[in-house]
């Protein structure tokens, strides 16, 4: 929909869902929509599948973890008129807290367990860089809608490595070459 409206009655819907937040504390306009990143992330509690690569070719069965995320995550700023009433629903948050720029950094040095696809926006600095045009009150210089961040890419900047230097993560591109290969829509569990 133009300019995101979907996208941002979405989040509507999941900050009142998560925190609580009522939607009227957070108007439609109070949302900007600044890029996109793709994001790949396996599962970590341990539990595998087995699957097969090129089964008809006497490929080889391995295991891969049980489930995994792989999405295009919308990047949006809500600056609300006042600040929103927070109520956090216990299944989804365990708790809250506000923070400077210098505390995140902080903590997330700390070691703490993060979601993975904010640790690479953090540690790539694009967390810092929308924070700063918050700051500003001035988003036009980080709007990139026309871009997709991909997470290798943004996993290369954190290192001090050029964009393109590093590859898709594995379990993508072995999806993506049995996809290939087989001519179907991704590796086939064995049972």
């Amino acid at each position: 929909m133009a300019d995101a409206v979907g996208v941002k009655n979405a989040a509507r819907r999941k900050l009142e869902q998560e925190l609580g937040i009522p939607p009227e504390d957070v108007p439609l306009d109070s949302f900007t929509w600044l890029t996109k990143v793709h994001y790949m992330g396996a599962s970590e509690d341990g539990r595998k599948c087995r699957v097969a690569d090129g089964v008809e070719n006497g490929g080889v069965v391995r295991e891969e973890p049980l489930w995994g995320e792989h999405e295009i995550d919308w990047i949006l700023v809500c600056s609300p008129p006042t600040s929103p009433r927070l109520s956090p629903n216990p299944n989804e948050v365990s708790s809250v807290r506000e923070f400077t720029q210098i505390e995140l950094r902080q903590w997330i040095k700390g070691g703490v367990q993060v979601s993975p696809w904010f640790r690479v926006m953090e540690a790539s600095g694009l967390v810092y860089k929308w924070w700063d045009a918050v700051l500003r009150n001035n988003l036009e210089g980080v709007l990139e809608r026309d871009v997709i961040h991909r997470q290798q890419d943004l996993e290369a900047v954190a290192a001090g490595l050029a964009q393109g230097s590093l590859p898709p993560p594995l379990a993508f591109s072995a999806c993506r070459d049995a996809t290939h290969a087989r001519g179907v829509t991704g590796p086939i569990p064995v049972t």
